[in-house]
């Protein structure tokens, strides 16, 4: 991985905003322009391969909340569970995902969160 200098587009802030990205600088950068980051294919794969592994981790770990009824322990309400019990029953796919991970390149990929 390589960390590469770059000039930030002009306007970038507006172009963002009008993507929906609104908080892209509140209280510390959330988005900035300054730089980007230089993959190996061997990375890239790497990086593949762990958000495919972690996925279907988590989704076993959905298969165990729902055999083991713990959704009241995950604060989940009983309507929003059945809604969730239908949908998985009916192998509807989620629309989105995204893994936020920490890369440590002597150590490796750390998952942060998954947003579904």
């Amino acid at each position: 991985m390589e960390r590469i200098f770059s000039i930030p587009r002009s306007r970038w802030k507006e172009t963002v905003e009008s993507q929906g990205l609104t908080f892209h600088s509140r209280t510390s950068p959330y988005w900035t322009e300054d730089a980007y980051y230089s993959f190996t294919p061997e990375e890239i794969e790497m990086f593949e391969k762990a958000g495919n592994e972690t996925h279907q981790l988590c989704l076993e770990a959905a298969q165990h909340i729902i055999d083991n009824d713990l959704f009241s322990k995950l604060s989940i309400p009983k309507n929003a569970a059945e809604v969730i019990v239908d949908s998985w029953e009916k192998d509807e796919w989620e629309l989105y995902g995204r893994f936020d991970f920490i890369y440590f390149p002597e150590r490796g990929l750390k998952m942060i969160e998954y947003n579904l």
